[in-house]
């Protein structure tokens, strides 16, 4: 028997092997939502179905463990510093955060950034050997800003070692893993899409906040938009998925598998 077909027969068993050891979903992209606090927040700065002039938010980021790859879509809030500018109660800072997933800030190696506000990009500098997405408008809007100067260094030191990857509209990180620019929340927001055998989850950043709204197709009040109608545009595609992931929405950690205090299982 050729050598070849001899290995091929040694690689498809081991693959079977695998199989019967562990399910399919343990070899297909886990994802986690992990809440570092939560919030009363203005409601008229959201979109949201609810009438009072103030909400009740989660504050998250997700985690995707997929090809051996550690993905952190945003990166949370830094400190207590930052989290008090929000008036966040109950607060962990992203590294304690992902403790009870025995994942360490060294294992992380990349971040997805799906724009540039301080609730998305303040942990980026607690994971430093990670990977940085961001889009190319939202890198240049991010510089004009006031928040740029206490980030630059940060991402300079990204740059100089290649661990700044600016992107340039839709892209696949992997199989299971894509960006999706969506320019309606800031002007280079971006979606994450993650793939799996049996459907696909996406993850919508600030583009929507409560999944009950972005099912009713609420768009963002022009005050939290840098365009408004490419955020109705975004929400016209996806308000009929079947898992929608929003980063402020309490429902996620109340109706998800519980893995730990604040971080649930999505898939």
């Amino acid at each position: 028997m050729p050598l070849l077909r001899v290995f091929r027969g040694a690689a498809v068993a081991a693959l079977l092997s695998l199989h019967c050891r562990y399910p399919l979903s343990l070899l297909e992209p886990r994802v986690y939502a992990v809440e570092y606090g939560n919030s009363l927040y203005f409601s008229d700065l959201v979109n949201t179905s609810q009438k009072d002039p103030y909400v009740r938010m989660s504050w998250l980021f997700y985690v995707i463990v997929s090809d051996s790859r550690t993905y952190l879509v945003d990166s949370g809030i830094a400190n207590a510093s930052q989290a008090a500018q929000f008036r966040i109660e109950d607060f962990r800072d992203p590294v304690a955060a992902l403790k009870p997933l025995r994942i360490d800030a060294k294992s992380v190696t990349d971040i997805i950034l799906t724009h540039s506000h301080v609730d998305h990009v303040g942990g980026i500098s607690l994971f430093p050997d990670a990977v940085v997405y961001i889009q190319k408008e939202e890198l240049d809007y991010f510089k004009t800003t006031k928040r740029f100067p206490d980030f630059a260094e940060v991402m300079e030191s990204r740059r100089r070692r290649g661990k700044l990857k600016i992107v340039n509209g839709n892209v696949n990180l992997s199989r299971n893993v894509s960006l999706e620019r969506t320019a309606g929340h800031t002007p280079g927001s971006q979606a994450v899409r993650v793939r799996f055998v049996q459907g696909e989850a996406i993850i919508t950043g600030d583009e929507c906040y409560f999944i009950d709204a972005c099912r009713k197709k609420i768009a963002l009040p022009t005050d939290a938009a840098y365009s408004q109608q490419n955020n109705i545009a975004f929400i016209e595609r996806i308000h009929n998925e079947k898992r929608l992931l929003t980063l402020h929405d309490p429902w996620i950690t109340q109706n998800y598998l519980k893995q730990a205090p604040g971080i649930v299982q999505i898939y």
